[in-house]
């Protein structure tokens, strides 16, 4: 590949991590707005299936989180092998650290629904 084929490919994978993190905060959120509001007066039935989508995509974005950068990051050593003086464009620790930002996103969002689910009366 090109430099400018590498740099565009690199770029393109980064675009789709911040997609991708907009994708999440936007899930993530009506989640969160649905615990809030009506979390309590939901029967079993639609928490199981408002729960599932929620983990199912939000682990997809977590997933995404990690491919996405490391192939981003795949395309920047490339181009850095071929020119020196290319800035550096991520560190190798993104797409370690995200994704686990992102799970741990996912647990407190459970444990939040759980906790409105299942108020203790003081």
């Amino acid at each position: 590949m090109t430099e400018t084929e590498l740099l565009d490919a690199a770029s393109y994978q980064f675009k789709l991590v911040v997609s991708t993190l907009a994708l999440y905060i936007t899930v993530t959120s009506a989640y969160l707005l649905v615990a809030f509001v009506a979390g309590i007066r939901l029967t079993r039935s639609q928490i199981s299936i408002i729960t599932t989508l929620y983990i199912v995509t939000s682990l997809l974005a977590t997933y995404a989180a990690y491919s996405l950068p490391t192939r981003g990051l795949y395309y920047a050593i490339k181009l850095e092998a071929l020119d020196p003086n290319v800035p550096e464009y991520s560190k190798i620790l993104v797409p370690v650290i995200l994704p686990l930002l992102l799970a741990g996103g996912i647990f407190a969002s459970l444990k939040f629904m759980w906790d409105v689910r299942h108020p203790k009366n003081e």
